[in-house]
């Protein structure tokens, strides 16, 4: 589970806000604008935990390639937008 912290709620609103997909760049500058000292690594480790948070498994564990539940994804970006 992710803790939450003001550099990953700034990540998250960045993202939500954009209404675009973004890089991890371009995320880093707009949630620079909430938390100065944010670094690039902590986008990619909050990236990587809200992907891995929406990844379904394969179906009866085995057919299929695990793939992300988009979304469940833009649904829980549009809640921490919202708060």
């Amino acid at each position: 589970m992710e803790r939450s912290t003001r550099q990953n709620a700034a990540i998250r609103q960045a993202i939500a806000a954009a209404g675009r997909p973004l890089s991890p760049a371009e995320v880093l500058e707009a949630a620079r604008r909430e938390v100065a000292a944010l670094g690039l690594a902590t986008v990619y480790r909050t990236l990587k935990a809200l992907v891995d948070t929406h990844v379904e498994r394969r179906k009866l564990g085995f057919i299929g390639e695990p793939v992300v539940n988009v979304l469940a994804l833009n649904l829980a970006l549009d809640g921490a937008a919202q708060r």
